[in-house]
């Protein structure tokens, strides 16, 4: 029997920890107490770790970064600046190690299959989709961003990043480009 797990509400929950956090960003800019620490952004990540067989459920950390040169480098100056659990997770990594293929209905309702192999790409292309509606749907425009304010997604062992590094700016910035710019 193919386990399949349902990704729409593990959406809602990316998405809501983006939109709160985004907002909590936002007053911490605007005070004049806290305004010099947390200066325009540059970089908006979603970094996830799957699960490792211990104790603690797979997450998703939101990273901002402000500085003017901001990288992909694992660097951050507001790193770990939320953080989203996903315990449901857990049972379909599992039955993919175990090597079950495993059914995932996408954010969109289409249905996607995987096994051990498609792992990280599964949950990564997953929050990339997450990301780029959150930005579609305009949930970045309060947040103060530098000029080509970045968007990445990537997992804790590196198997999974994007966008590719020398496709940078194309598909991944904070707003989008309107046609006929870059």
């Amino acid at each position: 029997m193919t386990v399949k797990i349902d990704l729409k509400e593990d959406a809602a929950k990316v998405r809501a920890m983006l939109f709160d956090n985004v907002a909590k960003y936002v007053k911490l800019h605007r005070d004049p107490k806290t305004a010099g620490e947390h200066r325009p952004v540059s970089r908006i990540d979603l970094w996830f770790w799957l699960y490792d067989g211990g104790l603690s459920p797979p997450f998703v950390l939101l990273h901002l970064d402000t500085r003017p040169e901001s990288e992909p480098d694992g660097t951050w100056s507001h790193e770990s600046f939320a953080e989203v659990k996903l315990p449901r997770w857990r049972r379909s990594i599992e039955k993919m190690i175990e090597g079950e293929m495993v059914e995932f209905v996408m954010r969109d309702g289409s249905v996607r299959k995987g096994d051990a192999d498609q792992i990280e790409s599964v949950f990564g292309e997953f929050l990339v989709d997450v990301l780029k509606s959150a930005r579609a749907d305009g949930v970045f425009k309060i947040l103060p961003k530098s000029a080509g304010c970045e968007l990445g997604v990537e997992s804790d062992d590196g198997e999974f990043g994007w966008p590719v590094y020398e496709e940078r700016g194309r598909e991944n910035l904070a707003e989008e480009l309107k046609a006929g710019k870059r």
